[in-house]
């Protein structure tokens, strides 16, 4: 059974510190925030394509830019 992960918190990842390679947390259902060694943060969706069955990659925006927060 596949483990279901938390939803991720706006400061949770103002707290996300960059590290030597690219790395991701996930949300759920396909959406994480990733954070590059130079700090950035963005947000994208990743699915696996019916035609090929490759994993493919939606970026949807930099953080804070597009945030988890509530207006």
């Amino acid at each position: 059974m596949p483990k279901i992960p938390t939803p991720l918190k706006d400061i949770e990842i103002k707290n996300m510190k960059p590290k030597e390679k690219v790395y991701k947390k996930s949300d759920g259902k396909g959406l994480y925030i990733f954070i590059q060694p130079n700090g950035r943060k963005y947000f994208a969706l990743e699915y696996k394509s019916p035609l090929d069955q490759k994993i493919k990659r939606v970026n949807l925006g930099d953080y804070p830019k597009l945030s988890l927060k509530k207006s």
